[in-house]
């Protein structure tokens, strides 16, 4: 153990984990001084869900007989909340519930305490990003490993994610140690198939089945390595990996799994249940009428019908889906080749929260590289990787053949959900191990007297810099980088921290925002948000002018402007004469 820590001290990686830690706590300084600092609040957010669900863990209901389950103003659009009980299975969670329970423990060890799991989740963040150095390392060196580990420890996205009650950095850790575990494998060498072997590869398959129950991404990870090493195993690429690999790892991943299982047989659920809101997602996703073409998380017209027909059930929501292109077939390529399109975009998408608005309130991320600083890179490191294929070492060439199989698995299943940020962030680690390439391979062309090859690297590397703000983005894209809601909840987060100078700052710099951008709808909608807030402060005085807006732009009957009037005249017992049309 001592030899391991003296082996660590010494290690360049620890200048990971501290660069990590030290832009972490200056990001949370920031956020906490921010009117954003509430943001886990939200009550139309699956961070609620997360938060509610907890509690019911840590108030004695340990196996969650009855989970939470949200009625959301978007669920409120579509169908009654009966309705959507008929459509969720009976006693399941919303969400595979491994975070439901690592929440619950962090709030019985801290007293209730949000700041603390945030503290806590960058800590693993900077132990992620360190990890992901130790992967880069093992596969390209140390310079390939440190600038792996510069960008993860510097990675904006990462970093909001663990200051907020969501599940993707604890499921990210999780994934690369599942990595780090099948590359340790690679390199031991047993004398037969009768040694450790097994053990190492059932810690794998445990590491991927904890990984699955914290997100369900990680049955993709699961079937991408359990295929990789099988493929391996049996074309004897590998002679000291013996045929039984696979099978350890499906053993040790249903150890990790069985659980839920076994709580979901205890309470009445579905044995296998694992994600209901994968039916909704899918038909919003890939669904002929979408207003946004799958990108944006907008409901289309035919949702209600084609979940009433399949009765909340994914199969034949997935074959109701592909039925509305009966009649144009070839319009369902043309949807996927859009959102593979923007996956690749230069815009984070908004969902639990919007990494844009984030940027105009956090000032550390606006300096900090985002997916678009990634993936050209990584692009670059891919190109580099095939024109040296046969000069890279064939134990990283395997390696490389993992991580480009898990990538296309994770992308492949990206195309058929909506294209969000925090959907997207799964593919983000392999990304950063390919874009450490170009670097670890021009460090390893200068040192090898090639140096014409390793300035054309660093060349590359250079433009794809001046490409990250040049890369075009899908208009529908723009448009949901930030939503009114944005806007307003940190509005009125600022009243409650008692501070109405900028929460007034707040909604102007909102509607000035979508002035700018010529988005009339945005505008429109937060100003009748500012009108029902400050209606409800008893300030109607103070929205006059978005009045004025408000009922230059709605039809009479429109359903937001009758239920501004309504607000009115619940506040105030009368529609004065100046908000009439």
């Amino acid at each position: 153990m001592g030899l391991r820590v003296l082996r660590w001290a010494r290690s360049p990686l620890w200048v990971i984990f501290v660069l990590a830690l030290l832009v972490r706590a200056v990001y949370l300084i920031q956020l906490m001084n921010s009117p954003l600092r509430d943001w886990d609040q939200w009550d139309q957010s699956d961070m609620q869900t997360f938060l509610k669900v907890a509690g019911q863990i840590i108030n004695g209901d340990f196996l969650v007989r009855e989970p939470y389950i949200p009625y959301h103003e978007w669920h409120e659009r579509i169908a009654p909340a009966e309705q959507w009980r008929r459509w969720h299975p009976s006693h399941a969670f919303l969400h595979v519930p491994g975070y439901y329970y690592f929440v619950a423990l962090l709030l019985k060890l801290f007293g209730n305490s949000l700041l603390a799991i945030k503290t806590v989740q960058a800590i693993l963040g900077a132990v992620h990003a360190t990890l992901l150095a130790a992967v880069g390392r093992k596969l390209m060196g140390m310079a390939g490993g440190l600038s792996v580990g510069i960008l993860a420890a510097l990675y904006g996205p990462f970093i909001v994610m663990e200051s907020l009650i969501l599940r993707e950095s604890l499921a990210l850790l999780m994934a690369t140690l599942g990595v780090f575990l099948v590359i340790r494998a690679l390199e031991t060498a047993p004398a037969g198939p009768r040694t450790h072997e097994w053990q190492t590869w059932a810690a794998v398959g445990v590491v991927l089945g904890l990984g699955a129950a914290v997100k369900e991404t990680g049955i993709i990870l699961f079937v991408a390595i359990l295929s990789w090493v099988t493929l391996i195993a049996f074309l004897r690429r590998m002679p000291h990996i013996d045929r039984s690999a696979g099978l350890f790892i499906v053993l040790g991943f249903l150890v990790a799994w069985s659980p839920m299982t076994i709580r979901n047989l205890a309470v009445g659920a579905p044995p296998l249940v694992i994600s209901p809101p994968a039916v909704s997602n899918f038909i919003i996703a890939n669904a002929a009428d979408s207003p946004s073409q799958g990108i944006l998380f907008e409901s289309p017209p035919s949702f209600k019908t084609i979940m009433e027909n399949a009765g909340g059930r994914l199969l034949p929501a997935i074959a109701g889906t592909i039925g509305t292109y009966a009649d144009h077939p070839q319009e369902m390529w043309l949807r996927l080749w859009s959102k593979f399109r923007a996956i690749w975009s230069n815009v984070e998408l908004a969902d639990d929260f919007s990494y844009e608005y984030f940027s105009m309130q956090v000032p550390i991320l606006r300096i900090l590289p985002r997916f678009v600083c990634i993936w050209l890179p990584a692009l670059l490191g891919f190109a580099i990787l095939l024109i040296a294929w046969r000069q890279t070492p064939a134990s990283a060439r395997k390696v490389f053949g993992l991580l480009l199989t898990i990538l296309f698995l994770h992308v492949f299943a990206q195309v058929f959900a909506p294209v969000m940020s925090r959907y997207r962030v799964v593919i983000v680690p392999y990304l950063i191990l390919l874009a450490g390439w170009p670097l670890a391979q021009a460090a390893t062309w200068w040192r090898d007297r090639r140096r014409v090859a390793a300035a054309c690297t660093l060349a590359g590397l250079l433009a794809t810099c001046l490409a990250w703000y040049l890369w075009p983005a899908q208009s529908i894209v723009s448009r949901g980088a930030i939503r009114p809601v944005d806007f307003s909840f940190a509005a009125r987060s600022a009243f409650d921290q008692k501070d109405p100078s900028a929460a007034r700052r707040i909604y102007d710099s909102g509607l000035a925002y979508y002035r700018s951008h010529g988005d009339t709808g945005n505008e429109i909608l937060l100003r009748a948000d500012r009108i029902q807030y400050f209606t409800m402060q008893g300030k109607v005085d103070e929205v006059r002018d978005d009045w004025d807006v408000v009922l230059r732009f709605l039809p009479e009957n429109h359903p937001l402007l009758l239920h501004l009037r309504q607000q009115v005249i619940a506040r105030q017992g009368f529609v004065r004469p100046k908000l009439q049309r």
